[in-house]
């Protein structure tokens, strides 16, 4: 299963903590890596670099870059070292310097410019790079796993192209500023993201602060609310960060109005440092988009003349409904991989395509439709068969994963056989590199079996399609906020048990060229229990003591003060003994 793997043996290099008039700017908080994974094989020549945006060097208007400190994960076979500040990557060098080789060490290189590079009035990006010669094969390219966007470039060899690295870390390179236009305090935020504390106004902030300042700063206080300052509540935190170093702090912001935590974008801006202004307020504002919560979508494969189907329906089921996954997991099933059966749909079998193999098989799994696995014949595919515990494993890799998007799914009967579904959501930023898609299944649970191989006594079919409206999903069109609306209708047929029904939206990425390029973002349900006329008030009734209830008006947003709400709204109610009711009710 692929993970993502954080560098080993890492090395806090000897950092200048701020000499009179001199900062050091880059991404890699002075850190050098002892060992290498990225080089270019035999002799050649070796570039790396990263990009300081006009943003940044626009305050040390009047400065000078006067060296520039290469991080080196070897010196092995390190011929000439070079060092250049350019407007492009593959432009003029504006200053430049070198050191030969009896100069070079593996760990932190100081190489003066030959001429001082003065700042000038920043209206563009300035790279800083160096290119190094190599006698033999070598991972010399140190780089720190702090992933910040352009802080990562690299050319292995005269030959290729510049490619961007920045989602591995950050290269560990810095330029050396001096001048009299230095800060003593200045802090900035970067990679910073919010995310809701359940049940509360809360929110859980975490951001990577860095001092670009001299001073070494101890405690930063902040202002964090909506996008109009006085409607921002203060925060103080405690560091310990010298020149040049940064930081990455969670914390939980408290006392924010509701219609702060509601909104898609919470904005931040440093208020004081040490107790004094910050000296440099073109860093201090941003806007963290909301990590919203991730709903993982697991798709069984599966058929009646499959004999170890129920074994991984069991499997589903029993991590579905643990504490650990009761809700942020939903399943569908796809009557198929094996042979169909009485409940398959033609997209169930279209869905095998996700295999990448000409024989298919169950029971199987996707997780999120990512692809973790290879087939027999070493091809990605996202499709698997995994015990209990294997999928709890992907199902904690998913959920590790920040999403950046929220759905809600609302319904409402247009008469006894017609449902209305309304599908609403919002995305902060895009997450794939095709046209985001929605899909929408009406899914039954609680079928008796016809002739289940494997099944005992009391087996079920759960999570069946019923309904698809595509599927490989309908292209969503997104409101330039950010936001898309969605509406289907469903025609429910006779024998279906209404009290059995629910809805799943499912919004993600399809290329029908790759396999491995239609990774679901996220999910969503909604029981159709209390909802459709058939079963409203004949809803079986649980002794079980109610745990949760969650208020929602008919577009599918939450309302946190539900006695403050005039008009018809959603109730979803969870019991002890797991049973999830949605009725709907009229405040007055």
């Amino acid at each position: 299963m692929k993970k993502l793997c954080t560098l080993l043996f890492l090395l806090t290099a000897l950092f200048s903590t701020g000499r009179a008039g001199e900062v050091n700017l880059g991404y890699c908080n002075g850190v050098v890596n002892r060992s290498g994974n990225v080089g270019a094989s035999g002799r050649a020549w070796v570039d790396a670099a990263i990009v300081l945006p006009s943003s940044l060097l626009q305050p040390y208007t009047g400065n000078n870059i006067t060296k520039v400190r290469v991080g080196l994960a070897t010196a092995l076979n390190v011929d000439t070292l070079k060092v250049w500040l350019r407007s492009t990557l593959d432009g003029e060098n504006l200053a430049e310097g070198e050191i030969l080789k009896s100069a070079i060490v593996r760990g932190w290189n100081e190489v003066p410019l030959s001429a001082a590079y003065k700042v000038a009035s920043a209206d563009k990006p300035l790279y800083v790079g160096y290119s190094f010669k190599q006698r033999g094969t070598i991972n010399a390219i140190s780089y720190v796993s702090e992933a910040v966007q352009g802080a990562f470039w690299v050319k292995l060899g005269s030959g290729e192209q510049w490619k961007d690295m920045s989602s591995q870390g950050a290269l560990s390179l810095e330029a050396v500023m001096t001048g009299d236009n230095v800060f003593s305090y200045d802090i900035g935020i970067s990679n910073q993201v919010a995310s809701n504390i359940s049940n509360s106004n809360d929110i859980s902030v975490t951001a990577v602060l860095k001092n670009y300042g001299t001073e070494t700063v101890n405690k930063i206080d902040l202002l964090v609310g909506g996008s109009n300052v006085a409607d921002r509540v203060p925060v103080s935190l405690d560091v310990n960060l010298p020149s040049g170093v940064s930081e990455e702090k969670t914390f939980t912001v408290k006392g924010l109005p509701a219609s702060a935590t509601l909104a898609n974008t919470i904005y931040m801006s440093v208020d004081k440092v040490n107790g004094k202004p910050d000296e440099n307020p073109a860093n201090d504002n941003v806007e963290l988009p909301f990590a919203h919560e991730r709903k993982v979508l697991l798709e069984e494969f599966t058929s009646e003349s499959c004999q170890n189907c129920p074994r991984m329906a069991s499997n589903v089921h029993s991590v579905i409904h643990s504490d650990e996954f009761q809700g942020p997991a939903v399943v569908v099933a796809h009557h198929d991989g094996f042979s169909t059966d009485f409940l398959s749909l033609p997209s169930d079998t279209e869905y095998t395509w996700f295999y990448n193999k000409a024989t298919t098989y169950a029971p199987a799994l996707m997780i999120d439709r990512y692809p973790y696995f290879k087939t027999t014949e070493k091809k990605p595919t996202p499709v698997s068969n995994l015990d209990a515990d294997e999928i709890k494993e992907a199902l904690r890799d998913r959920l590790a994963v920040p999403t950046y998007t929220r759905l809600s799914i609302a319904a409402e009967p247009l008469d006894d056989d017609n449902l209305h579904v309304k599908v609403t959501g919002f995305r902060a930023r895009p997450f794939c590199d095709t046209p985001a898609r929605i899909t929408l299944y009406l899914l039954e649970d609680s079928i008796a079996p016809r002739r289940q191989q494997g099944a005992t006594p009391g087996f079920r079919h759960m999570h069946v399609e019923r309904v698809i409206n595509s599927t490989w999903g309908v292209v969503i069109d997104w409101k330039e906020d950010g936001t898309f609306e969605y509406e289907y209708n469903m025609k429910i047929a006779d024998g279906w048990d209404r009290n059995q029904l629910s809805l799943v939206a499912v919004i993600g990425g399809y290329d029908a060229d790759d396999r491995t390029n239609c990774v679901v973002e996220n999910a969503e349900e909604l029981h159709l229990r209390g909802i459709l006329p058939t079963g409203i008030n004949a809803a079986s009734v649980t002794d079980a003591a109610e745990t949760s209830r969650e208020t929602y008006s008919l577009s599918g947003v939450r309302i946190d003060n539900a006695a403050a709400h005039n008009g018809v709204v959603i109730v979803k109610r969870r019991f002890a003994d797991g049973t999830v009711k949605v009725t709907k009710q009229v405040v007055k």
